[in-house]
């Protein structure tokens, strides 16, 4: 829950609104949806503000048609000054006290007269009332209430907040309820807008200037932190990064909320796929390719004739180019050896190619073994995947970056994980990596009857390359969107029997994609 606002000068104006992802605020008179505890809290706790001058009242400013969508057992609001914007009703068809006016300017006006007994002003709806208020000049805060999903069809709406004009400053985590996504942003309107030096100064410009509580800033912190502060460094591939070791991401997955990032979209198919073909323990690339996932991770690639093909890294990877120069010229193209799959479902078994069937190899299945110890002793520190196997590296297409997990069950019978990832590539690996391992994690809570709790993220040599700097430049200035809910179909009981269609995302809205080039 983000921190109640401080109160402002009697003249200062603020809007406080609750939309769709497509700006959505009502439907036949009514919000659209039912009622979100959260949003309720919050929209009390603001437009209520702190105790103080008990004199002082805030004032909550509506047109007739949302008095009217108000339930009659809340109003008027109490401890809140009414008033109502109405051509065509008078005060004696509203309850004593409740103040009626003809136009927003009038109210302002008439509020302006009595400053000792007139706290902070907010503007509640409707949309028109809305639209009006955002223009003027003291208004300077919009406290917004994002809902992730819109199936309703809404008939009333608002105007996109525009970004060059309005400021966030507060995003919220993302709340559950009832199948709703949705969070909490505060706005403040930016200098250089529409802002002018007689407008009046808030006193909430005292609290701290960046309140983020949405999981998606541990990502865009630590891509912050890396592009201003990491070591220029020579890499591998030839292109150079900026690095700083040993850093950590935390991100819950209870309430079904899932960390699927928002500020630029992440190929979810892809994201299942993989994992799905992990589990299966397959060591063969085609068979990702079979399934239509063709650009795993965003990754380019410029053809000879300029065009730009999507491949994922196991297609580089597995190329006859690619497997001669690790010295694998004997191996099958698309045969990637003993990588992830066969090290969670078969390690130590000798590998012989990606056609062999390794189910009596006598190597250990860990996936089953986590699975195992998950039901009958979930309490045991040792319930840990590797897919580091020392021995068998020389064999590997790639080695593993996402070395390596370990999973925890609380007394709330809440399911973490904790992945260490030797490499990082911010900018085209991780988000993958955070989707796939929340994902897993999810799936295994279900198995196992066991709820989510958290997937924590920790990275050795965490890096942007330096042909991404910029396509993550972009990335930062876009604020994140409420996280997508995940459901599973209830009725896979087995590790081994999941399928792509068990899986469904309710509210995913990001940004659009950001290409970048994979380098190989």
């Amino acid at each position: 829950m983000l921190p109640s606002p401080a109160s402002m000068t009697p003249q200062a104006l603020s809007v406080i609104v609750a939309h769709t992802c497509k700006w959505g605020i009502g439907k036949d008179g009514q919000l659209p949806w039912k009622s979100l505890p959260e949003d309720m809290k919050r929209f009390k706790t603001i437009t209520m503000g702190e105790a103080g001058d008990a004199a002082a009242k805030n004032v909550c400013i509506m047109g007739r048609k949302t008095w009217e969508s108000i339930p009659v057992r809340f109003r008027p609001l109490r401890d809140r000054i009414n008033v109502v914007i109405s051509s065509t009703t008078s005060s004696a068809d509203y309850p004593q006290g409740v103040r009626i006016s003809s136009s927003l300017q009038d109210s302002l006006k008439s509020l302006e007269r009595e400053p000792e007994s007139v706290g902070e002003i907010f503007v509640i709806g409707g949309a028109s009332l809305i639209k009006e208020a955002m223009e003027l000049p003291q208004c300077q805060r919009i406290y917004s209430t994002r809902v992730g999903i819109d199936p309703w069809d809404c008939d009333v709406t608002i105007d996109k907040i525009d970004d060059s004009l309005w400021e966030p400053i507060a995003v919220s985590k993302t709340y559950c309820h009832g199948g709703i996504p949705y969070d909490f942003v505060d706005y403040r309107r930016r200098k250089g807008g529409r802002e002018s030096e007689s407008s009046p100064r808030l006193l909430a410009d005292c609290c701290p200037k960046r309140y983020f509580q949405h999981g998606e800033y541990e990502y865009l912190k630590l891509i912050e932190d890396i592009i201003e502060n990491g070591e220029e460094a020579d890499d591998r591939t030839g292109v150079g990064t900026r690095t700083i070791f040993s850093c950590h991401m935390r991100f819950s997955l209870r309430d079904g909320v899932f960390p699927l990032l928002t500020t630029k979209r992440v190929f979810w198919r892809g994201v299942v796929e993989e994992l799905l073909w992990f589990i299966k323990g397959d060591t063969n690339a085609k068979h990702l390719s079979e399934k239509g996932v063709k650009w795993v991770l965003g990754r380019l690639r410029m053809s000879h004739r300029g065009r730009c093909d999507m491949l994922t890294i196991w297609d580089l990877n597995g190329t006859r180019e690619f497997l001669d120069g690790r010295g694998l010229s004997h191996r099958e193209e698309g045969d990637l050896g003993p990588v992830y799959g066969f090290q969670w479902r078969h390690f130590g078994a000798e590998y012989v190619d990606m056609h062999t069937d390794y189910t009596h190899s006598g190597g250990v299945d860990q996936l089953a073994e986590v699975v195992r110890q998950l039901k009958e002793n979930p309490t045991d520190r040792r319930i840990i995947l590797s897919a580091w196997n020392p021995t068998a590296l020389p064999l590997m297409a790639l080695p593993p970056c996402h070395m390596m997990c370990q999973f925890y069950v609380n007394a709330k019978q809440e399911l973490s994980c904790a992945m260490y990832q030797r490499s990082a590539d911010m900018g085209l690996g991780v988000p993958f990596n955070i989707a796939s391992y929340a994902l897993l994690t999810c799936m295994l809570a279900q198995v196992c009857g066991l709820k989510p709790g958290e997937f924590c993220h920790h990275l050795g040599n965490t890096h942007v390359y330096k042909n991404h700097i910029e396509p993550l430049r972009q990335q930062l200035k876009r604020a994140p969107r409420p996280f997508p809910l995940l459901k599973i179909n209830p009725d896979v009981e087995s590790i081994d029997d999941f399928k792509a269609s068990d899986f469904e995302l309710i509210g995913y809205n990001p940004w659009g994609k950001i290409p970048m080039e994979m380098a190989v």
